[in-house]
């Protein structure tokens, strides 16, 4: 029989990767990762953002923190209540005419 003692001082064994592991994708946010490095260059000058998640050092544009003191501020604004459940009908709208001009998809009846 083996010790506790020569279990604790004996190399463990590293068995290989199975195939069917190895073809497996990375995880998305290491995809997200990748990409963010590839195009970072063109946030500041084309006002693009990563809305992927675990990127937590970056600071929100200023244009979004001034939306958002505006939102809190305005007494009119619907940001302290449910939005509709059939969601907003700007956004629907919104999609409806992006799912029509790309995508070829009519309105549904």
């Amino acid at each position: 029989s083996t010790s506790l003692e020569d279990t604790r001082t004996s190399t463990p064994t590293i068995k290989p990767t199975s195939n069917r592991a190895q073809k497996t994708l990375d995880p998305c946010v290491v995809l997200m990762k990748q990409l963010i490095s590839k195009h970072q260059h063109k946030w500041t000058d084309e006002k693009i953002y990563s809305l992927a998640q675990g990127v937590v050092y970056w600071k929100p544009p200023t244009s979004a923190n001034d939306a958002m003191i505006h939102a809190i501020q305005d007494p009119d604004s619907s940001l302290h209540s449910y939005a509709p459940d059939e969601g907003l009908p700007e956004l629907l709208s919104a999609i409806q005419r992006k799912l029509a001009r790309e995508n070829n998809l009519p309105p549904a009846a």
